[in-house]
C-alpha cells in the first residue's frame, strides 16, 4: 500500500494531531510536503486532479468551453474549496472523493489489461471527456464500435443478465417475458426503465458491476 495513502488514513482518524484542525488547505500543503520529502514523483494521488475535475463537471453539467473555463488553473484543492461552505466540509469532501478514487483504482487494477473494461472505467470516471456527455446511448455505440474493432463480443452474456434482472424485478414469465425482451437489447431495456439518459448511464454501471461480480465468483 502506498505510504502516502496510509498516512492520509491516519490523518482522517486524527486530523488534530497532524493539522490542528480539519482544514483542506493545511492538508493540501501537508501532502505537497510529504510527497517532496518522500521524493514521490507519482504518488497515490496521481490522477486525482482529473478525477475531481470530472466529478464537479459532471455534477454541474459542464461541457466544452464551459468545462474548460471551470477547470482553468484549479487543482483539486481549489475546486473542492470553491464547492464547499467551509474548510471542514471541504476536508470531509476530500475523503469522500478519495474513497471513490481509491475504489475506481482498485477496479481498474483488478481488470484484464488492454480490455474494454479498462475503457469502461475511464468513461465511468470522465464521461464528458470520452462521450461528450453522460449518455447510455453514446456509451452503447462506443461499446459496439469497440467490439466491432476487436471482432468479438467483449461483454458476452450481458444482454441476458439485463433481461433476467428486469424480468425478475417485474415478475415476468412465459409470454410476458418473451414480449418484454422481443427485439430489445440491454441499452433499450435500461433506457425504457429509466427516466433520462444520465440515470440510464448510472444504472448501466450498477448492473455491469453486478454482472462482473457474478461472473468472477
Amino acid at each position: 500500500m502506498d505510504s502516502l495513502y496510509i498516512c492520509l488514513q491516519d490523518i482522517r482518524e486524527r486530523p488534530e494531531y497532524y493539522l490542528e484542525e480539519k482544514s483542506i488547505e493545511y492538508l493540501f500543503q501537508f501532502i505537497v510536503g510529504y510527497s517532496s520529502g518522500a521524493n514521490l514523483h507519482h504518488n497515490y494521488l496521481y490522477g486525482f486532479d482529473g478525477f475531481v475535475h470530472s466529478y464537479y463537471c459532471d455534477k454541474n453539467k459542464l461541457l466544452g468551453r464551459e468545462r474548460d473555463v471551470f477547470i482553468g488553473t484549479r487543482n483539486w484543492m481549489k475546486m473542492i474549496v470553491e464547492e464547499s461552505n467551509c474548510q471542514e466540509e471541504a476536508f470531509n469532501m476530500f475523503y469522500k472523493l478519495l474513497d471513490e478514487f481509491t475504489e475506481a483504482k482498485k477496479r481498474r487494477e483488478e481488470m484484464p489489461k488492454d480490455s474494454l473494461y479498462i475503457w469502461l472505467e475511464k468513461i465511468r470516471e470522465r464521461p464528458a471527456l470520452y462521450l461528450g456527455k453522460k449518455s447510455l446511448t453514446y456509451l452503447f455505440y462506443f461499446i459496439k464500435g469497440y467490439c466491432t474493432a476487436v471482432n468479438y463480443d467483449c461483454i458476452t452474456g450481458f444482454d441476458e443478465f439485463v433481461y433476467s434482472h428486469y424480468c425478475n424485478k417485474k415478475k415476468l414469465v412465459g409470454v410476458e417475458r418473451d414480449l418484454f425482451i422481443e427485439n430489445s437489447n440491454w441499452m433499450r431495456i435500461i433506457i425504457a426503465e429509466s427516466k433520462f439518459q444520465e440515470e440510464a448511464f448510472d444504472r448501466f454501471y450498477e448492473l455491469f458491476d453486478e454482472f462482473i461480480e457474478v461472473n468472477t465468483n
